[in-house]
């Protein structure tokens, strides 16, 4: 083993300078049978195999420079790095700065402002005291940094003692003094001293509504304190103060118009008067413009508030029965569906202020007149029409038949045409509300014909005759005693189904007029009034002659 001192180079220069390495057999013969096998690498390997080499003072001084530098560049927790040092430097570095700060502070406090004031709070003027006045007071006086900020100047005068020359300044000219809490005790009275020179008039406010509306209560607040202060309100003769909870007052304003709200702020003395303006918006009742008599059936009757355009201003409508429809802000349409009596609402609302006020308005919705009519075909193309219902005192009536017009309650109208035509009837009653009627009249249906003559021989029978379907039906005749000698009620398929054969017990009876008599109802409903008479009238009965 090779234990000597030294670099390998070294080593081997002193080792090998003069010597011949010769191998011993037993190596050359294991060198000479692995030779083949192994590299240079490996026999270098085997050959140096329990050698130490150790490393020059040089290098051994580079490497543990290195790895200590290393290792306080990496944080561990048991260990002093850069990261600990880091957090100690900043820490006295902090601390240092607060303290030199707090010194120089300090220091100017007591050169310019020590014992700045009398013994009692005074208002806030201009004075002018001496150094050496203010240093034979005994009371203590604290002033806040925001006043010593706020201070017009501090003028200093130097002057030569026998000692030397001083900078201390001897007079303290035009400064602002604000109202001093004086300290006599040095105790107690420090409170008080600080509480004033900690308040930041600046922040100091009265805050709650500004707009508000007459008659309503409303919460005004002083912010911005942070110490203890007495706040004294006072109102207008026109407000009511509600509650009052000291730096909280509760307002009644009872009169419109511009109100000026003030608090003063007592803080140990130091008084400061805050005003706050009030905009007091009066009520004011929205007029509605409209009709109050309409009709039932009127649609889109129009109604509106009969006031300026405000932006700021916003209109809510109601009905207590029928149907709104807001066609702007202030302007609305009503149908009137419902008959009888309604009240219309709107509320006004200002949207800045809050202030609302309603009204209300009645309306009297008239019933539409109730009208129908009926048709009844008198033969030879004529017709009767005839309003049907019973009330009809005050009403006016106008048809309209094929283009003719009409204004009496029943009419008669001779057909023109072979089909059918629209009728209509309109009916006013005394209100002036106006009822519509209008139907379809077939002109070639609900006919009912009747024979004039009849001649029983050759299996002939007395049988009327009709266009349209019946419902029910009814034929009787009478001779010329009045007596009935035949009647039928047997429809088929609408039509009457059975006739008279001229026979009465069996009999032929003699020839002579015979009377009719009809009573019919259509499939749809129409009744069968007769036939049209000379007069103009109609009846369901007739005459008609029996031949032999």
């Amino acid at each position: 083993m090779l234990n000597e001192k030294g670099s390998i180079e070294e080593l081997f220069s002193t080792r090998f300078k003069d010597a011949e390495a010769m191998p011993s057999e037993d190596i050359w013969a294991k060198l000479e049978s692995n030779l083949d096998k192994q590299n240079v690498e490996g026999l270098y390997q085997t050959a140096f195999n329990n050698a130490v080499v150790e490393p020059s003072a040089f290098v051994w001084k580079k490497l543990s420079s290195m790895l200590a530098l290393r290792a306080f560049l990496t944080f561990k927790f048991n260990t002093f790095n850069i990261y600990y040092a880091s957090i100690i430097a900043a820490f006295f570095g902090a601390t240092t700065y607060n303290a030199v700060q707090e010194r120089e502070w300090q220091g100017w406090e007591r050169r310019n402002i020590r014992e700045v004031a009398s013994s009692t709070p005074v208002k806030e003027n201009k004075t002018s005291v001496t150094i050496d006045e203010i240093q034979n007071e005994e009371t203590d006086y604290v002033v806040t940094k925001e006043y010593l900020s706020e201070s017009n100047h501090v003028a200093t005068t130097k002057s030569t003692r026998e000692t030397g020359h001083s900078s201390a300044p001897q007079h303290i000219t035009s400064v602002n003094v604000p109202e001093a809490i004086p300290t006599t005790d040095g105790k107690g009275k420090k409170n008080a001293s600080e509480n004033a020179r900690n308040v930041d008039w600046q922040y100091v406010k009265i805050s709650g509504a500004n707009s508000i509306c007459k008659d309503v209560a409303s919460v005004y607040s002083i912010e911005g304190l942070t110490v203890h202060a007495d706040v004294t309100w006072k109102l207008p003769k026109s407000a009511k103060k509600t509650s009052d909870a000291g730096h909280n007052v509760s307002i009644m304003w009872q009169e419109s118009g511009e109100q000026m709200l003030s608090a003063v702020v007592n803080v140990d003395g130091n008084k400061k008067t805050f005003d706050y303006v009030v905009n007091v918006e009066g009520v004011t009742i929205p007029s509605i413009k409209g009709k109050t008599k309409v009709c039932q059936g009127m649609e889109k009757q129009l109604y509106f508030v009969d006031e300026n355009i405000n932006k700021e201003i916003s209109y809510m409508w109601e009905s207590q029965q029928n149907t709104i429809d807001q066609i702007g802000n202030k302007y609305i349409n009503v149908d009137w569906t419902k008959s009888g009596k309604d009240t219309l609402f709107v509320t006004k609302i200002n949207t800045v202020t809050g202030c609302k006020s309603s009204v209300a308005i009645g309306i009297l919705i008239y019933p539409q007149p109730k009208i129908d009519f009926e048709c009844h075909p008198l033969g030879d193309n004529q017709f009767e029409f005839a309003f049907s219902e019973s009330q009809r005192k005050g009403y006016t009536y106008e048809w309209n038949i094929e283009g003719m017009e009409y204004t009496e309650p029943t009419v008669t109208h001779v057909a023109t045409g072979t089909g059918s035509s629209f009728v209509t009837l309109s009916v006013t009653d005394k209100n002036g509300c106006v009822t519509k009627k209008v139907k379809e009249i077939d002109f070639n249906k609900n006919h009912i014909s009747i024979p004039s003559k009849f001649t029983p021989e050759g299996g002939n029978y007395f049988i009327p005759y009709t266009n349209s379907d019946l419902q029910n039906y009814r034929i009787e005749i009478y001779n010329a005693r009045n007596e009935k000698i035949w009647e039928s009620t047997e429809l088929n398929n609408g039509k009457p189904a059975v006739g008279w054969d001229g026979k009465y017990k069996g009999n032929i009876v003699p020839g002579g007029k015979y009377l009719w008599k009809i009573s019919a109802t259509f499939e749809d409903g129409t009744k069968w009034k007769g036939l049209i008479q000379p007069n103009g009238t109609c009846q369901p009965n007739g005459i008609f002659i029996l031949e032999n």
